[in-house]
C-alpha cells in the first residue's frame, strides 16, 4: 500500500498552510523594512523630478518656455471664457424652458377646460336629440338616412 488519499490531503494543506505564513511574515517584514525606503523614495522622486526640470530648462531657450508660457495662458484664458458663455447659456435655457413649461401647462389646463365644455354641450345635444326623436319620429328618421357630411336644412333653402 501506497499513501492515503487523507495523508495526502492533510500534507497538501500543511503545505498550503506553511506558504500562507511564510507571505504574511515576508508582508509584515517588507512593510516595517521599506517605511524608511517609501520615504526616501519620495524625496529621491522630488530631486530627480526638479533635476529634470533644471535641465529641460537649460537645454531649452528661455524664448521658447515664455511663449510656450504664454499660449497657455492664452489657451486657459480661453476655456475660462468658453466655460462663462456655457454657463450663461445654460441659465438662459434653463429660463426659457421653465417658462415654455409654464405656457404649455396653462395651454393643457385650457384644453381640458375646453373638452369639458364639449363633452357637456355634446351631451345636451344628444339628450336634445333624443326628446326630438320621440317627440316627431318623422324628422329623426330624416337625420337617420343623411349622411354626416350633408345637413338636413340644407335641402329646404332651394
Amino acid at each position: 500500500g501506497g499513501p492515503s488519499s487523507s495523508s495526502f490531503s492533510s500534507k497538501s494543506a500543511h503545505l498550503v498552510d506553511d506558504g500562507d505564513e511564510n507571505k504574511k511574515k515576508n508582508h509584515a517584514l517588507a512593510t516595517t523594512e521599506n517605511q524608511p525606503l517609501a520615504s526616501m523614495s519620495d524625496g529621491l522622486a522630488s530631486n530627480a523630478a526638479q533635476a529634470l526640470s533644471e535641465f529641460v530648462a537649460r537645454i531649452t531657450p528661455h524664448d521658447e518656455l515664455d511663449l510656450c508660457e504664454r499660449r497657455q495662458s492664452a489657451i486657459a484664458s480661453q476655456l475660462a471664457q468658453t466655460s462663462q458663455v456655457l454657463a450663461g447659456a445654460d441659465a438662459r435655457v434653463t429660463r426659457e424652458l421653465q417658462a415654455a413649461n409654464v405656457e404649455l401647462t396653462a395651454g393643457i389646463q385650457a384644453l381640458a377646460s375646453i373638452k369639458k365644455d364639449l363633452t357637456y354641450v355634446m351631451t345636451n345635444v344628444r339628450a336634445i336629440k333624443q326628446r326630438i326623436a320621440t317627440s316627431y319620429p318623422d324628422i329623426a328618421e330624416k337625420w337617420s338616412t343623411t349622411g354626416t357630411t350633408e345637413r338636413p336644412d340644407e335641402n329646404q333653402n332651394t
